[in-house]
């Protein structure tokens, strides 16, 4: 049983970090788009 638990965890854990990194990705790419947008516009 604790073997079940701690890989539980481990994924919970692996989840976590792939959500920040997707939200820090999502965050750059918006800045980018919102620069060449700007880029055209002018």
């Amino acid at each position: 049983m604790p073997t079940i638990a701690f890989v539980l965890i481990a994924l919970a854990a692996l989840g976590i970090l792939l959500l920040t990194s997707a939200v820090k990705i999502v965050q750059e790419y918006e800045r980018g788009v919102i620069f060449r947008l700007g880029r055209l516009a002018v």
